[in-house]
C-alpha cells in the first residue's frame, strides 16, 4: 500500500471496496472513472481564509488531493478572489461550505430575520464566484444549533423552502449548486436523516439545491448507512468523510467510511446517472479557530496527519 494518502484512498476505493458492492465483478470494468476527487476541508485550521492558511493549501496540494473545502465566515469577496486565484494556481479545485446564525435563521418566525438569512446566502454565493467554487455545502437551512425546544414544523420547512428556492435561483446565475447538510441532532433539529433532508430538498424543488451525505452525523443519526444513501442518491450533490469522532479517518478504521463513500458513489450511478458528487471532502474538525458558528468544541488532538504550524 502506498503510503501517499491519495494513492490509499483510491486504491480502497478502486480494489478494496468495489467488489462489495457489485453483483459481478466484471461489471467494475464498464464504470470508468470511478476514483473520485479526494479534497480537505480547511476548517481543521480556521473557518475564515487568511495568510496562515496558503501553505497549508501548498502542503495539501503537494500530498496529493485534488481540492480544498473553505469556510466562509469570512465576508470580504476580494480574500476570496485572491485566495482563488491562487488555489487555481496550484491546480486545487474549491469547495466551500456555510453555516448561519440565529439572527440569519432561514426557520425563522420572524420575516425579517428570513430576509436576512437569503442576503447572506446570497452574499455566500458572490464569495464563492469569486473563489471559483462551484459548491457551497453546508447546514444552512436552519440556524446552526438553534433550538425550539420542539420537533420540526411544517411551517419551517415552508420557510426554508422558500429561503432555499430563492436562494437557487440566484446560485444558478453564478454555475453554483448548494449542497444542504442533514447534521446531528446536538446540532440543528430541522434535519438530521436523509429522509427530512430528502424532504426539504423536494420542497425546494429547484435544480441548484441538492442534498450531501456527511459520514459523522450519519454514523450518529441513520439506522442503516445504505438504506440512507438510497434514499438520498437521486439528490446527492456532495459527500464528507469525517470519523465518528470528527477526526482524520485513518487506516485502521476508515475502510467503513471509504466503503460508504464508494457505495454512495455506486448507489447513485445505479439509481438514476445524475451528475455524480464532483469530490468527496475529507472533514477533521477541531475548536482551534476561535468563536465562530461552526466552532464544534473540540479541543483534542483528532489525528490530524498534517501540522498546523
Amino acid at each position: 500500500m502506498k503510503k501517499n494518502r491519495r494513492a490509499f484512498i483510491n486504491q480502497l476505493t478502486t480494489m478494496s471496496t468495489l467488489p462489495l458492492l457489485v453483483k459481478n465483478p466484471e461489471d467494475m470494468l464498464t464504470h470508468s472513472g470511478l476514483r473520485p476527487k479526494i479534497g480537505f476541508n480547511l476548517l481543521a485550521w480556521s473557518a475564515v481564509i487568511s495568510d496562515k492558511l496558503y501553505p497549508v493549501v501548498d502542503k495539501l496540494k503537494t500530498l496529493g488531493y485534488d481540492g480544498v473545502e473553505c469556510a466562509m465566515d469570512e465576508r470580504n469577496k476580494a480574500v476570496y478572489k485572491t485566495f482563488g486565484t491562487h488555489m487555481a494556481d496550484l491546480g486545487l479545485q474549491a469547495t466551500a461550505v456555510l453555516a448561519v446564525g440565529a439572527d440569519e435563521n432561514p426557520v425563522s418566525t420572524s420575516a425579517l430575520v428570513r430576509a436576512k438569512a437569503l442576503d447572506r446566502l446570497k452574499g455566500a454565493i458572490d464569495c464563492a464566484r469569486e473563489l471559483n467554487a462551484k459548491n457551497i455545502c453546508g447546514p444552512f437551512h436552519s440556524a446552526f444549533a438553534t433550538f425550539t425546544r420542539k420537533p420540526p414544523e411544517e411551517q419551517e420547512y415552508a420557510w426554508s423552502a422558500e429561503v432555499l428556492h430563492e436562494a437557487g435561483v440566484y446560485a444558478a446565475s453564478a454555475q453554483i449548486t448548494l449542497t444542504l447538510e442533514a447534521l446531528n441532532r446536538f446540532e440543528c433539529y430541522l434535519c438530521n436523516t436523509m429522509d427530512q433532508l430528502s424532504k426539504l430538498v423536494n420542497q425546494v424543488n429547484h435544480p441548484n439545491v441538492k442534498a450531501m451525505f456527511d459520514t459523522h452525523h450519519a454514523n450518529m443519526e441513520e439506522k442503516k448507512f445504505a438504506a440512507a444513501l438510497k434514499n438520498i442518491a437521486p439528490l446527492l450533490g456532495h459527500v464528507h468523510i469525517s470519523e465518528n469522532d470528527r477526526g482524520t479517518p485513518v487506516m485502521d478504521i476508515s475502510l467503513g467510511r471509504y466503503l460508504c463513500y464508494t457505495r454512495c458513489y455506486q448507489v447513485q450511478r445505479l439509481a438514476d446517472d445524475r451528475r455524480l458528487p464532483a469530490m468527496i471532502l475529507i472533514l477533521p474538525t477541531r475548536s482551534t479557530y476561535g468563536a465562530n458558528i461552526l466552532n464544534h468544541g473540540i479541543w483534542r488532538n483528532m489525528g490530524l496527519f498534517l501540522s498546523r504550524e
